[in-house]
């Protein structure tokens, strides 16, 4: 009797804990959806993307970015939040470290934010980046 009331408490637990983990994810919105196009393969945080057309979809509750390309989706953290003021246009902010593109900041103008990613400056080439434009998609249904 009492592994049977152990086994029904366990039942309700995982049941309770399941639908608390779907309705936070259910109630994640959407807070910005950007696509841009990657002229090279450039690294982002720990995944390299290869030259490809993209969209990046960013949810409120969540810690990280989903980067998608096609059928293909990569989660990157979301980066330490920059306090620096930000243009109400969108773009990434691209480096050369050892011969290599590295995506060294996001900022999503259209909602205020910006995040900052690591790159090793004492291999960094220069402090100054390639620009690539974020063009911000109004349908949050466009790509899902």
């Amino acid at each position: 009797m009492k592994a049977r009331i152990l086994k029904l408490v366990n039942y309700v637990a995982l049941a309770a804990l399941a639908f608390g983990l779907s309705t936070a994810r259910g109630t994640a919105q959407e807070v910005y959806r950007g696509e841009f196009s990657l002229p090279f393969e450039a690294r982002w945080g720990g995944v390299t993307l290869p030259a490809g057309d993209y969209t990046i979809d960013l949810r409120s509750a969540d810690q990280f970015l989903v980067v998608r390309s096609g059928a293909k989706s990569a989660l990157i953290l979301k980066g330490a939040p920059d306090t620096k003021p930000v243009s109400d246009h969108s773009q990434l902010t691209v480096v050369d470290v050892d011969g290599h593109k590295v995506i060294k900041s996001l900022e999503a103008g259209q909602i205020g934010l910006a995040f900052d990613y690591h790159v090793p400056k004492a291999k960094m080439q220069s402090m100054q980046g390639t620009l690539i434009p974020v063009l911000k998609v109004n349908d949050s249904t466009a790509g899902s």
